[in-house]
């Protein structure tokens, strides 16, 4: 037999082959070995080399390889040059195990044979399956009994060797996973054994909602590919025992047995044969490894291949389960579920568990095989065992470090001992990341018992049925609900009745029923009354089939019909309506509201006026306005006619048969209505003409009657009062209450107003609202030959000096009055004989009547040589007179020009430099002076300095000025100089120059007064004066001054002296304007002079007193200085800012300073202003007065060290914020006193008022007194003769009643009030001032305060100026008096007033002072006479003692104490309980009393500890119709 065929047929017993190989003699060609091994996994990929074999010749022949037998299936194929075996089909180890390869070797005629054995091993490359698809299981609900327990087996088979018993499950869906509204710790009510399938029922299950399913769906999910190398002993165990009975636990109602019986073994094969596998031996072999088993209609739902368990896919699915697998306790005993099996077995989350295993065999033997371990995993986990009590057992034990041997592993191998090779398989690892996944899908059909009751979804139905509907109607279905099945048996078969019914009282019957099947409810009875019984409850119930019941509450509403008739409120109707304007149809509003009442509801009322049913039917109509009638006016009516004035009567009629339903009387009502027509004020005043005209000599006196306009009201039956205002007339006119239009001051044609002007004369009705008609007056003023003729300029003629007669100039005069009248030229020119006589020696005139075309003019020469150092300038009077021989005496100024006749002497000069802290630019000292009489000889002089030049000084050579460098410090400074004079040929002329320094400070600035002295030039005013011996014009005003202020208590200083301050141009403009030399310059007229006083302590006095002092002694000052003298008040607004507005600096050195206008301070770098009196020279700065219009300083809540009032201490709180601590009587952020009193001559100065409109004052008054003076805003002298009267504001008592007097620009307005003040008791006055008008009001009656609003009540008087008040200043700068005057009391022709102010005092007491909304302190207030802080009469009012905590108030009428914050009882000595308030908490408390109607005062004491911010107090009037609001707000600076 060929050896050959021998190898093929006996291919299993390598020993057998051996022999029969031929050996008798050494064959020249043998293999490297006679037996080959090699290790292949199934799924090695085709080509993969196996092994080469080699063969050798002893001789060198070439040498061919060949396969010669097993290789039947051509799974192998051998290259015949090299000898390499390589893989030529699929390996599978289903179908074979080992193959073993015949090779022969041929060359040199020589032959050879070797044996290779191929093991081959398993590789995961079949699915699992399930042999019974989507089982289907039944359970009885809320059965908990014996739970937890196994209901099925969920078993997969694998035809794969290494996953047979080693497939992994997991469960999830319903009863797994976690369902919205379902708490985390309720757990699941599923789970599955991992090991073996068991699915395991952990809780009882629901099938009623919300929670409950009546279907369980449930994907169970088997996965394989991970079980290489562990042990069989590692799946786990579940049993649930019962006693007798060793079964796992049946479900009920057709639940079905774990498959595990025969019909489980033929389902299972089925189920392979179907997936190509074939089972021998007990093994299921696959025939086609890739199959797909998706289209083979297996039990699968879903079979996929994935990655290892780290992978993101697996990952996800872990991740969505994670939370719901549980580790459960079965009888004391911990059960492995399929999620905790999954992580120990690799399909946790990454890094718990996982084990990748290598094998590889050397040698072909298995026992060394060695395992390799992921380097990541952790150390090997040990033998676990889990063994269970009381009837349950559960078991896992898990090896992983012994490999799985091959189930043949037993067998002869056939002495393979050379060495071994080893493949991997095709893809990268092996089969360790290869994982199959199988799913199928449990059903769990819960068996429905009778536990739920019915249950009506809504409590409460609601139906309806129409009154007097028959019986039997339907009303409404009643519905339940039964949340078990309605398909099971009876459980949810609903029956219905009514439990709790309505009986008829009558009868005793029923009224309704109801259907036992549908749930209808019907009526029982017929005519149901809605007016008797609108509505019906029942009581329901619903029965289910196992007697369980829900009741409902059924609400019947009978739904009306128009079965009633209307009826109107009342038999008869009177109304009283307003008459409507004829010349416009009437407005559409409600008259009348109609009332009536239908028992009905569904009906809708009309209501119509009956036609032809009385007097003015057709002048009313009535329109429908839901169930009420609304009477409104169809045509005008008028009270003046007389059928109206009668009024009407008609009838009204109402229906609910619709706008057309008059015809069923039954129906209708009517009723009378009664309109009486009131008058009203529709009728503006008419003038008997509308305009005059008349002419008035301009002599006429005042109160001459230039014309009579009465205007005539017909309302009010032809009795209305008329009331006259008169507008324009160049403000010099009056009109009384008759309509009489009277000269209110003199006229005159010469002034810019012109000889006419036309006066518009209103005249205002009494009603309400008033109508007003103008009339226009015109006036024409006639001349009188009041004005005497004037020279025409020039008027400052020169003349040089030892000229022989010169010609000075030609006169020539003219006059303001009418030529044609004869008031006019020829004018008449002539020496005044009231010339000195050196004038008259010096002038003469030549009157010439045909100069200046025959009006006549003279001539004015000088009589000879005139000698300026005798008379600088000559001051000639000249007599003019008219043709009718008024005359005037002109003065005219003759200057002398000078010459350079005199030589020079030395001298010696003294200038005084006040200084202004700050620095600021150099300051003109004035010029070198030396003794000469000549003073115009300038050019010919030349100045330098004796010796070396100071360096804080320097010189103008060329005409002497001396300038002061800025940082000259006070002292004194001793300047040498010399002069010389190139005309006389001097030289070397001494001067010294003594500079005395003073610095002023800003409280000198701050206290200083003006004063305007007219006429007199500075350097006349300056000469002779000297700062520490007095002397001159100067000394003399300081020492009457002096006197006035307090004598030697006090100092006067000199501030500053300038000239032209009369001029408001020449006030603000600043730059310094030094001594002329070489000209003269025009002698002003005027000098200003700025005095502050101080006492031995260097403290000043208060600048609203100073001044109040100086104004009030004015005429003192004019008899001893042979001046006129003026309190300067002219007010220049302020415009220190870039747009002519006041800084907010300004108003801080306001506020700081104390003073409601202050002069410039040292900071904003005042100009120096030079006096230069040749021998002395005065340098002050140039102050102007800047009122400021805005509002009184704000009150700070921070305090300084001096701006705590009335003894207040400044001292820091515990927040870091400085406040003031005020003394008793005291109060506020600047501890103010706001109380005083006032004795029979008592009075007080306060602050200036604001210059500029508006202004708002209010204060409080307590007064038994009919008669005082409240408050004086004017002059406190006599003023000289103003176009205009000086402007003054009194506020006064007159007769108990407030009034208010007004003069000035705004033309005379006199504002009462009808309310008496004087009875003992606190009352509240207000004054408002605007552009406009004025108000005044009495307690806050609050009606009219604005424009919008008129009225005519008691507390409250309003009058518009005569022209409007634009922004000029409406008060002068006097100090404002309150209580009564200091000085005598004015007269009215001492300032142009129609009338006075009162000149009683006020004895009582004012409190809470109000300027613009700012408190005014009234303890320190500027000066007082009989005057005292505080309110004593209210203190002694109270018959108890309020002690330090409260004080008096009620006035004494009605006194009683008022406890400050915090305290209570009768002596305010009792502290109040507190109330603590934690974050969102509130109070709410209703008011047992009626608080005041006009002023509600509210007191509260915080301590905050939380958020320093938020509401603290709300008082709401009923109806929220008012609210006071009280918040906290926290500021930080």
């Amino acid at each position: 037999m060929d050896p050959g065929k021998i190898f093929q047929i006996i291919t299993n017993s390598t020993l057998l082959a051996t022999r029969l190989l031929p050996g008798g003699s050494a064959s020249p060609l043998h293999f490297s070995s006679p037996r080959y091994c090699a290790t292949l996994p199934e799924d090695l990929t085709l080509g993969a080399v196996v092994l080469t074999v080699a063969a050798s010749h002893d001789h060198g022949a070439e040498v061919r390889y060949s396969i010669a037998g097993g290789n039947s299936d051509g799974l192998f194929s051998m290259d015949e040059r090299s000898g390499t075996l390589s893989l030529a089909a699929s390996l599978d180890y289903e179908l074979s195990r080992r193959h073993e390869l015949v090779v022969a070797a041929e060359g040199g005629n020589a032959a050879a044979r070797a044996l290779i054995m191929v093991q081959v091993t398993d590789v995961n490359d079949n699915p699992p399956v399930f042999p019974q698809p989507e089982p289907r299981l039944t359970i009885v609900e809320e059965d908990d009994r014996d739970l937890p327990a196994t209901i099925t087996r969920v078993e997969a088979v694998d035809a794969d060797e290494t996953d047979a018993g080693r497939l992994v499950y997991r469960v999830s869906g319903d009863g797994v996973e976690r369902r919205e509204g379902e708490e985390e710790e309720e757990g699941a009510f599923f789970t599955i054994n991992a090991r073996t399938g068991d699915l395991i029922q952990l809780r009882a299950l629901d099938r009623d909602p919300p929670h409950g399913m009546s279907v369980w769906r449930l994907r169970v999910e088997v996965r394989d590919g991970k079980w290489q190398g562990v042990s069989q002993e590692a799946t786990p165990a579940f049993y649930h025992y019962y006693p007798g009975d060793s079964s796992p636990r049946q479900a009920s109602w057709g639940h079905q047995k774990p498959d595990q019986g025969p019909d489980h073994a033929k389902k299972a094969a089925a189920a392979l044969h179907q997936s190509g596998s074939r089972c021998t031996a007990g093994r299921c072999v696959s025939n086609k490894r890739k199959r797909s088993m998706s289209h083979q209609g297996i039990s699968n739902r879903k079979t996929r291949v994935v990655a290892a368990a780290g992978d993101r896919e697996v990952r996800q699915q872990q991740g969505n389960t994670r939370g719901f697998w549980k580790r459960l306790r079965v009888g004391g005993e911990r059960l492995v579920t399929n999620s905790e099996a999954a992580r120990e077995e690799g399909f946790g989350p990454p890094g718990e568990g996982q084990r990748h295993l290598t094998l590889s065999s050397s040698r072909c033997q298995h026992h060394n095989t060695s395992t390799h371990l992921n380097p990541e995993s952790g150390p090997e986990e040990p033998h676990r065992t889990h063994s269970g009590h009381s009837g349950y057992n559960a078991g896992f034990r898990e090896r992983r470090d012994v490999p799985r041997p091959s189930p043949n592993s037993q067998q002869d191998d056939g002495g393979c001992s050379a060495a071994g090779i080893s493949l991997r398989g095709g893809s990268a690892g092996g089969d360790e990341g290869r994982v199959h996944v199988a799913e199928t899908v449990v059903t769990v059909v819960v068996k429905d018992i009778n536990d739920n009751a019915p249950v009506f979804p809504n409590a409460t139905m609601v139906g309806q049925v129409q009154e007097n509907v028959p019986a039997g109607s339907a009303v409404v279905v009643v519905s339940a609900w039964d949340a078990d099945d309605a398909t099971d048996g009876s459980n949810a078969r609903l029956t219905y009745a009514i439990e709790k019914n309505v009986v008829d009282e009558a009868s005793g019957a029923a009224i309704f029923s109801v259907e036992p099947d549908t749930g209808l409810v019907r009526t029982a009875r017929c005519c149901l009354d809605r007016e008797a019984t609108p509505e019906y409850r029942l009581q329901v119930v619903a029965t289910d089939g196992g007697g369980l019941k829900g009741t409902g509450t059924v609400v019947v509403r009978v739904v009306d019909q128009n079965d009633n008739p209307p009826r109107l409120a009342r038999r008869s109707w009177e109304v009283e309506v307003q008459e409507t304007p004829s010349f416009a149809p009437p407005a559409n509003t409600t008259l009348l509201e109609l009332t009536a009442a239908d028992r009905d509801t569904a009906t809708t009322l009309h209501y119509r006026v009956e036609p032809r049913s009385g007097l003015g039917w057709d002048k009313f109509g009535v329109r429908s306005s839901g169930s009420s009638g609304q009477l409104f006016a169809l045509k005008s009516l008028d009270y003046e006619q007389e059928n109206h004035r009668r009024g009407f009567m008609f009838r009204v009629q109402v229906t609910d048969q619709g706008p057309h339903g008059w015809e069923d009387l039954s129906h209708v009502d009517s009723a009378w209505v009664t309109v009486r027509v009131k008058d009203v004020n529709d009728n503006p005043p008419l003038f008997s003409r509308s305009h005059a005209h008349v002419s008035v000599r301009e002599d006429a006196v005042r109160g001459t009657l230039l014309a009579t306009l009465p205007a005539q009201d017909h309302d009010a039956g032809g009795q209305q009062s008329v009331q006259y205002s008169l507008e324009g007339g160049w403000d010099a006119l009056d009109v009384d209450a008759y309509g009489n239009v009277t000269l209110r001051r003199q006229l005159d044609r010469e002034a810019p107003g012109g000889d006419v002007s036309e006066a518009l004369i209103v005249a205002v009705d009494g009603g309400h609202p008033p109508r007003s008609a103008t009339a226009t007056l015109t006036v024409s003023v006639e001349d009188v030959n009041d004005c005497p003729p004037a020279i025409l300029p020039p008027t400052l003629l020169h003349v040089t000096e030892g000229s022989p007669p010169s010609l000075l100039g030609v006169l020539k005069a003219t006059d303001p009055d009418v030529w044609a009248l004869g008031h006019g030229p020829p004018f008449t020119f002539s020496l005044a004989p009231t010339n000195p006589p050196h004038i008259l020696s010096l002038i003469n005139l030549k009157f010439d009547p045909r100069l200046d075309s025959g009006r006549g003019g003279a001539e004015l020469w000088t009589a000879g040589a005139v000698d300026r150092e005798q008379h600088r300038q000559l001051s000639v009077a000249v007599h003019v007179s008219d043709a009718q021989g008024l005359s005037a005496t002109h003065c005219l100024t003759v200057l002398v020009d000078d010459l350079n006749d005199n030589p020079m002497k030395p001298a010696a000069k003294a200038v005084y430099l006040w200084k202004t802290q700050g620095g600021g630019s150099d300051a003109p000292l004035g010029r070198v002076f030396v003794e000469d009489p000549d003073d115009w000889d300038l050019g010919d002089k030349e100045f330098e300095w004796a010796g070396a030049p100071h360096p804080l000084f320097t010189l103008q050579p060329r005409d002497g000025t001396i300038m002061a460098s800025s940082s000259l410090r006070e002292g004194r400074y001793e300047l040498q100089f010399s002069v010389s004079d190139r005309a006389w040929r001097q030289r070397g002329v001494a001067a010294n120059v003594t500079v005395t320094v003073q610095i002023l400070t800003p409280e000198a600035l701050a206290h200083a007064a003006p004063l305007v002295l007219t006429p007199i030039m500075p350097t006349d005013l300056t000469r002779g004066w000297l700062p520490t011996e007095g002397g001159g014009v100067l000394g003399s005003l300081l020492k009457a001054v002096q006197e006035m202020v307090g004598g030697s208590d006090y100092a006067v200083e000199v501030v500053s002296v300038y000239g032209g301050c009369s001029d408001a141009s020449t006030t603000l403009q600043l730059t310094p304007q030094r001594t002329p030399l070489s000209k003269p310059a025009m002698a002003e007229s005027s000098t200003c002079v700025w005095l502050s006083a101080k006492d031995a302590q260097d403290r000043y006095m208060n600048l609203v007193k100073l001044q109040g002092l100086l104004a009030l002694h004015t005429r003192q000052l004019e008899t001893a200085m042979g001046v006129s003298v003026v309190v300067n008040d002219a007010v220049i607004p302020a415009s220190n800012g870039p747009h002519g507005s006041p800084t907010p600096e300004d108003a801080d050195d306001d506020a700081r300073l104390g003073l409601h206008s202050v002069p410039f301070l040292a900071s904003t770098g005042l100009p120096l202003q030079v006096v230069d009196a040749n021998a002395t020279s005065l340098v002050t700065p140039r102050l102007t007065r800047a009122h400021s219009c805005l509002d009184h300083a704000q009150n700070s809540e921070t305090c300084t060290p001096t701006s705590c009032l009335n003894g207040g201490r400044c001292v820091r709180t515990e927040e870091g914020v400085y406040r003031c601590v005020c003394p008793g009587g005291a109060e506020g952020p600047q501890c103010k006193v706001l109380g005083r009193s006032f004795g029979d001559s008592g009075w007080a100065w306060l602050h200036p008022l604001p210059p500029c409109l508006p202004v708002i004052l209010s204060f409080r008054v307590l007064t038994r007194r009919p008669h005082g003076l409240l408050l004086y805003a004017g002059p406190l002298a006599p003023t000289p003769r103003h176009a205009t009267p000086a402007p003054m504001l009194a506020l006064q008592l007159v007769d108990g009643r407030p009034q208010a007097l007004l003069e000035g620009g705004g033309g005379p307005l006199k504002l009462k009030v009808n309310s008496s003040l004087s009875d003992g008791l606190w009352h509240s006055l207000h004054l408002s001032l605007d552009h406009q008008s004025v108000v005044m009001m009495v307690d806050q009656c609050g009606r009219g305060w604005t424009d919008r609003e008129q009225n005519n009540v008691s507390c409250l008087a309003r009058a518009r100026w005569r022209a409007s008040r634009g922004k000029d200043v409406w008060v002068g700068s006097a100090p404002l008096q309150v209580g009564g005057l200091a000085q005598t009391p004015p007269r009215p022709e001492d300032h142009g007033w129609r009338e006075a102010p009162t000149h009683h005092h006020l004895t009582g007491c004012l409190s809470r002072f109000t300027i613009n909304t700012q408190v005014v302190d009234l303890g320190e207030v500027a000066n007082s006479y009989d005057s005292a802080a505080g309110c004593p009469s209210q203190n002694a009012a109270c018959p108890q003692h309020c002690g330090l905590r409260g004080q008096c108030v009620g006035g004494l009428q009605h006194p009683r104490c008022e406890c400050d914050p915090g305290w209570t009882g009768s002596g305010c000595a009792t502290p109040t309980v507190p109330a603590r308030f934690k974050a969102s908490s509130y109070l709410k408390v209703a008011l047992s009393f009626s608080p005041d109607p006009w002023t509600v005062r509210v007191q509260v004491r915080l301590r905050l500890r939380g958020p320093r911010s938020g509401l603290v107090l709300q008082l709401a009037a009923r109806h929220r119709a008012a609210t006071l609001t009280l918040h906290r707000s926290c500021r930080r600076a």
